[in-house]
């Protein structure tokens, strides 16, 4: 596109997979630039790359994986398929990490909505984390803002041409403290403001595994801390200490469609990072008014293209947000 400029140079991506014989040994899988773990359930893993150039690049790492663990075994949807379910079956890993995240977050939810501390395992998603010529901790909070209010969006129209994955963003809410949630209301205005509003979280797990003690809270500078925030958008820190944003909003599906969407997904941070440097100086977003130009911006350039009407031509009220969850 005329005029826009390529800020993101690293792409790393995470595919979560159903796996249909999970009474089978899941077979040693060797791809370089990626690995296969299987950690939250047993019917479940997930193919993560190591940065790359591309969404193809690293789509193309998430296909060698699929082809080593068996074409059939594998299955690319957001929800668990039926023949999976079993109700007198825990679907969680019994390690001991999984063991302390459920028992903490019963203690925050919501009693009515507890039930969806197990539902998060019968949920596969799609994930894209990006870096690249822009300052996550300033640009970062921009994008964090920008994508937790317009992803419902995009997920509902993902949904609808996919043909499956329905609501599976519904259930990131109440199963804990409410900061740990993706939220419409919520827009700080630098990374100073979403530091302080981390540090107001308790913190859920500790590094050595062991008991955490109360009253200690989380910190936007520990990797673990924030693997314990489920915003639809977040901020990461690699295990070599290198900030990155992580998009959490996708559904799992078929490769073809991980490619599409996730490219699609990149060249909206590009031209949002664009009007964020360009017309807006690099000043903060706060708020709905102040993100108002953002969100025309990027209709604007993806008018007349394959890209119209997949993102909201302007923010989205937090009645339109909660609907979107929903389809």
């Amino acid at each position: 596109m005329k005029g826009i400029e390529n800020f993101v140079s690293h792409i790393g991506s995470e595919l979560e997979i159903w796996l249909r014989y999970r009474e089978k040994e899941l077979p040693k899988v060797s791809v370089f630039g990626g690995a296969v773990k299987c950690e939250a359930s047993p019917d479940m893993c997930e193919g993560v790359t190591e940065p790359r150039q591309s969404v193809v690049e690293s789509v193309g790492i998430l296909r060698e994986m699929l082809r080593q663990i068996g074409k059939t075994n594998v299955i690319l949807t957001s929800r668990r398929p039926a023949y999976l379910v079993n109700d007198s079956e825990d679907y969680w890993s019994n390690a001991e990490r999984y063991n302390q995240l459920r028992e903490k977050l019963a203690e925050e939810a919501v009693p009515s909505f507890a039930h969806l501390i197990d539902a998060m395992v019968h949920n596969c998603s799609f994930q894209l984390s990006m870096s690249g010529f822009f300052d996550p901790r300033v640009a970062g909070v921009f994008l964090i803002n920008i994508f937790n209010n317009m992803f419902p969006y995009f997920a509902q129209v993902i949904h609808r041409e996919v043909g499956q994955g329905y609501g599976h963003l519904a259930v990131w809410q109440k199963f804990a403290g409410a900061g740990r949630l993706p939220d419409p209301n919520r827009w700080p205005a630098d990374f100073d403001a979403m530091a302080e509003f981390i540090s107001r979280i308790p913190r859920i797990l500790s590094a050595d595994g062991g008991v955490v003690p109360a009253g200690q809270m989380m910190s936007v500078d520990c990797p673990l801390d924030l693997s314990t925030l489920w915003w639809h958008v977040r901020f990461k820190i690699s295990p070599a200490g290198v900030p990155y944003i992580e998009f959490r909003g996708m559904p799992s599906m078929s490769l073809e469609h991980c490619q599409k969407f996730g490219q699609m997904l990149v060249d909206a941070v590009n031209v949002l990072l664009t009007w964020f440097y360009g017309a807006n100086k690099g000043r903060p977003v706060s708020t709905l008014r102040e993100a108002r130009p953002a969100f025309e911006f990027l209709a604007d350039c993806f008018r007349g293209t394959a890209y119209q009407g997949y993102f909201p031509d302007r923010p989205q009220t937090e009645e339109e947000w909660r609907g979107s969850i929903l389809k």
